[in-house]
């Protein structure tokens, strides 16, 4: 694997789930191109939570086939970010179905669930 998709600063994952999620999203990105990465944080205002989702997508270079999936728990917020090219592939209505998946997963703490079933 070269590269590191989960970045779980906020412990929501445990190890085995971090590692089967990294698998998986290496093999997405060998498969076709997208690059999902998943950050989770403990401590982010709600002023800055975008700010810090935006620093995040370019500090990890998720880029222009790519999507930040984007956890801030002290203001349980979830954001997703989606480069220029793939938001051309990825309708609205696409990003906002597969987020309602997630959402209830995430609100019970169920965080691999939500990544895996979303």
């Amino acid at each position: 694997m070269s590269r590191v998709y989960v970045h779980d600063e906020a412990y929501v994952l445990d190890q085995s789930e971090k590692q089967s999620l990294n698998g998986y999203l290496d093999s997405l990105s060998k498969l076709n191109g997208t690059d999902l990465v998943f950050y989770s944080t403990v401590n982010a205002s709600q002023v800055r939570s975008d700010s810090l989702a935006e620093t995040q997508f370019e500090r990890l270079s998720v880029g222009n086939n790519g999507a930040l999936i984007f956890v801030a728990l002290s203001t349980k917020t979830t954001t997703i970010l989606v480069g220029t090219e793939l938001s051309k592939k990825v309708s609205t209505s696409e990003l906002d179905s597969v987020t309602q998946k997630m959402l209830p997963h995430f609100k019970d703490g169920r965080f691999y669930d939500g990544l895996t079933l979303g």
